[in-house]
């Protein structure tokens, strides 16, 4: 892309203004490296002062400059687009034909539009325009009637079929990069299948779970933690995406849809120097989690996206919630840290979590920290009917929320975070839920755990001791959780009917006495 137009309009400006508030999913880049020596050394502060060369010489020089521009084409621009670059420059071909005299070059009209044709054409050039007066109180270079000529020139000289835009630089320069980054979007949108990486669309380029940017290789590698797998097919295919898009091997995919405007949109107050994007549809429609990648493909942050009101209302239930119960909880548990909230997103610190072959396993200390948890807000007023305890839940703890990092584990997704909760319904939410969408551990191992066998045995035991509760009460509370959280179910989801099925079929032969021994 180019940025052109008379001396003073603001293309410097304009064109830092662009690398740095960059759209998500756009890489820009603004140095230009010359393949040839310099013709005149030093900076041009008097354009005009000089005369033209003679025709000859002045010919040599347009072809010199013809080559300089094919070379850094072929040894710098295009393995830079290769790589998802856009590059954004001043001036650039065209600019010869406006203003030959500051090149000391005599208009050839016909050559510069000849060679110009040869050359790759910018998929879109920006030229800024303003009053001749404001432009020359700006940068009186060049008198108002030659900033007036040139203005003219570049709705002329540039050929029909070349993409452009003019800006009136009168606005607010926000206005400016706002309207320029729209364009450049646009352009990204139209090209992506073509000249420029894109995205890709996963496991279908049609009906997309995730989108992934194609490169760089090391963008595209970084975007697969967008996914966070808990099974070991799920980790084998994650580990083998990742080696494929370390070697380049994204590129070689179908391009597949590019992110909507309306979630570019979304997002791009909070994407503040962020390259590129990865997203993941979820189980509710609307709502998505963005991975904003910096240019070498680390982490600037993680978004939920939120499309419609339902969506919007939880994720403003979540950041409260997040808030609120999140600081209770005792190590090694923590809640991830909020950076940015706004209407329909809510953005979160990246966390460096690391994956887990066994994800239906709870370790005993973040069993006995749940408990803990759960006692952060124990009281007695579970009324007389029930002459029991309630305390905190986070409500949807399972191996998929729940993030092992170094030294810590985060727990994620507290929109269903609530007080008043029986106990024990964290951890056999978890124990269900595994169970049924991970088919680990089995029914009879779970109902084996209740009698302090085996790995749940000791997971059950932690949590009580550590949420002060006797571990006797533990089969009449997952009778309990069973009835409760079925009326929880979101059966819009893909997985709602199968988990309200399974709990009324464990809650059956519990009560019938059948359960597998």
């Amino acid at each position: 892309m180019l940025v052109v137009g008379p001396d003073g309009v603001g293309k410097t400006t304009v064109r830092h203004a662009l690398a740095e508030s960059a759209p998500p999913g756009i890489t820009i880049e603004t140095d230009r490296r010359a393949m040839l020596p310099r013709w005149t050394k030093g900076a041009v502060t008097e354009p005009h002062r000089q005369e033209p060369y003679p025709t000859q010489l002045s010919i040599a020089k347009t072809f010199y400059y013809f080559a300089d521009a094919l070379l850094n084409w072929v040894l710098w621009v295009r393995p830079a687009i290769r790589k998802g670059v856009w590059l954004v420059r001043e001036r650039g071909w065209w600019d010869m034909a406006v203003d030959p005299r500051r090149y000391r070059l005599r208009p050839h009209p016909r050559l510069f539009r000849f060679l110009g044709r040869l050359l790759p054409r910018p998929d879109l050039i920006l030229v800024l325009e303003g009053s001749p007066a404001m432009v020359w109180a700006r940068k009186p270079e060049l008198t108002k009637e030659e900033i007036a000529r040139q203005a003219r020139a570049w709705h002329t000289e540039l050929p029909s079929w070349q993409r452009r835009v003019y800006l009136d630089v009168a606005l607010p320069l926000d206005e400016v990069i706002r309207q320029a980054s729209r364009e450049i979007e646009e352009v990204v949108e139209g090209t992506s299948s073509g000249r420029t990486p894109g995205w890709t669309g996963l496991p279908s380029r049609d009906t997309p779970r995730w989108t992934m940017p194609r490169a760089p290789r090391r963008v595209a590698k970084s975007a697969l933690r967008v996914y966070h797998p808990v099974t070991v097919r799920g980790y084998g295919g994650w580990v083998a995406a990742r080696v494929f898009a370390s070697v380049g091997g994204f590129r070689l995919l179908p391009a597949g849809p590019v992110p909507t405007k309306e979630i570019l949109d979304t997002v791009r107050p909070y994407a503040a120097g962020a390259a590129s994007i990865a997203l993941a549809r979820t189980n509710h429609h609307g709502r998505y989690i963005a991975l904003l990648l910096g240019s070498r493909g680390e982490g600037r942050g993680i978004a939920k996206i939120a499309t419609d009101e339902s969506g919007r209302v939880a994720l403003k239930r979540e950041a409260e919630a997040t808030a609120l119960y999140g600081s209770l909880l005792p190590d090694p548990l923590s809640a991830p840290r909020i950076l940015d909230c706004g209407e329909g997103v809510l953005l979160f610190e990246v966390v460096d979590w690391q994956p887990r072959l066994r994800s239906w396993r709870i370790p005993e200390d973040v069993a006995s920290a749940l408990g803990r948890f759960f006692s952060a807000g124990k009281s007695g007023d579970g009324g007389p009917a029930t002459n029991r305890c309630v305390g905190l839940a986070h409500g949807d703890f399972a191996p998929w929320n729940l993030l092992e990092t170094h030294r810590r584990w985060v727990l994620i997704d507290w929109d269903d975070a609530h007080a008043g909760a029986p106990p024990f319904y964290d951890i056999f939410h978890y124990l269900v839920q595994s169970t049924t969408l991970l088919g680990r551990p089995s029914r009879r191992a779970l109902m084996l755990g209740l009698e302090g066998n085996g790995w749940v045995g000791r997971a059950v035991a932690a949590y009580a001791s550590g949420a002060g509760v006797a571990i006797a009460e533990a089969p009449r509370h997952l009778e309990s959780y069973l009835e409760e959280s079925a009326r929880r179910v979101d059966l819009a989801t893909r997985e709602g009917p199968m988990s309200l099925e399974f709990r009324k079929d464990l809650l059956a032969h519990i009560r019938s006495g059948q359960v597998e021994r």
